[in-house]
């Protein structure tokens, strides 16, 4: 019993800190992942051919407040 509530005792104390530090964390993360999807070049990745590019909000019919003009 006690190694279980030591577990959750060690789970609180972290989750109470990740939720402290959150904007920091979040700001990390997003610096990282945009500049591995930023720096990767996706044109040099592809072979000889006609290629079709999509971009939007994956919607069948455009929403109009989904996506920007």
């Amino acid at each position: 019993m006690k190694k279980i509530s030591l577990l959750a005792g060690v789970i609180v104390v972290a989750a109470v800190t990740a939720y402290g530090q959150r904007a920091n964390l979040a700001a990390r993360v997003l610096e990282n992942g945009l500049e591995a999807r930023l720096g990767a070049d996706r044109i040099a990745e592809l072979e000889d051919g006609l290629h079709l590019a999509l971009c939007g909000a994956c919607g069948p019919l455009p929403a109009p407040n989904a996506s920007g003009p």
